[in-house]
């Protein structure tokens, strides 16, 4: 097989925000909501899309050692964890419409990242590197709506006077 790229889709462990001030436009609604989505309900999930990216970066890129070391991690810890982390995510339902916006772009990276996976393990197991490149491609692609969702929280963060900290 050739080299898996290593992925890191989800960095919300560094992200933190903390309100100052007040709103511009007079919504508390929204940024009460976007405070309890960044600093309480995302954090539930943290741990889980800590394990999912470790997993997945335990196999690949400079650590991959053989397509049997990655299926076995696919099956036994990767696949599984990414299922926990989209129904736990799905859990999450903020309050007003814009958080619901940002969050069902959170939600589409996740779901786009676990359709990578369940690309990848049988193109592994049959060795068809047309299916592995699709299945990268689908990381890319859940890496691009992770950028976007990012993109969006900071918009959202700084439109509500809320400090948008990448630790």
């Amino acid at each position: 097989m050739k080299k898996i790229m290593v992925f890191f889709l989800f960095i919300l462990m560094s992200i933190g925000i903390v309100g100052c001030g007040s709103n511009n436009d007079g919504n508390e609604a929204v940024k009460e909501d976007l405070l309890n989505y960044a600093n309480v309900e995302l954090q539930k999930i943290v741990a889980t899309e800590e394990s999912v990216a470790n997993s997945y970066e335990s196999v690949t890129g400079t650590s991959y050692t053989t397509d049997e070391n990655v299926i076995s991690a696919l099956e036994s810890k990767i696949i599984p964890e990414s299922s926990k982390l989209i129904e736990a995510a799905r859990n999450i339902v903020p309050k007003t419409s814009e958080v619901q916006d940002v969050h069902a772009i959170y939600l589409s990276a996740v779901d786009e990242q676990h359709s990578a996976f369940n690309t990848m393990l049988p193109a592994l197991k049959e060795q068809n590197l047309d299916k592995i490149k699709e299945a990268n491609k689908k990381l890319d692609s859940a890496r691009a709506k992770t950028e976007d969702y990012l993109k969006e929280l900071q918009a959202l963060a700084t439109k509500n006077d809320i400090d948008f900290d990448m630790k």
